[in-house]
């Protein structure tokens, strides 16, 4: 069965919650099973936040930023160690502002993404 037969499948059988308890091992499998999830049940998903910010930045980094956006249960020190592992600077200055700490955020948008611009929105 391919893997876009089987989100298909648990969403018209309506299995979200008999799946949940199981979630971390299929997240091994694939990672597109708590996308799926999210985006239809993000409140079910709370205790999963960070792990999607994992498996964000490692297969889909460009969902990340709308993710970290919506999602408001994960650890934001852990999400900064996975953006900065990965070098995702845009994360990394969205996540530091959240944290409190402007000045690093600053650093980055200077001297990683050298946008002079967005040194001033983010002050705005």
């Amino acid at each position: 069965m391919q893997n876009i037969q089987v989100f298909q499948l648990i969403e018209r059988k309506q299995l979200y919650e008999k799946i949940l308890p199981n979630i971390q091992t299929l997240m091994a499998i694939n990672q597109n099973y708590l996308d799926a999830v999210f985006s239809k049940k993000s409140d079910d998903t709370r205790d999963f936040h960070t792990r999607q910010v994992s498996l964000y930045a490692e297969y889909e980094p460009t969902k990340l930023m709308g993710f970290l956006r919506k999602a408001g249960n994960y650890n934001i020190q852990e999400a900064l160690s996975i953006c900065e592992k990965k070098r995702l600077p845009r994360e990394t200055v969205f996540l530091c502002g959240r944290s409190g700490n402007g000045r690093v955020a600053l650093q980055i948008i200077l001297n990683e993404l050298k946008d002079i611009e967005a040194a001033i929105e983010f002050f705005v």
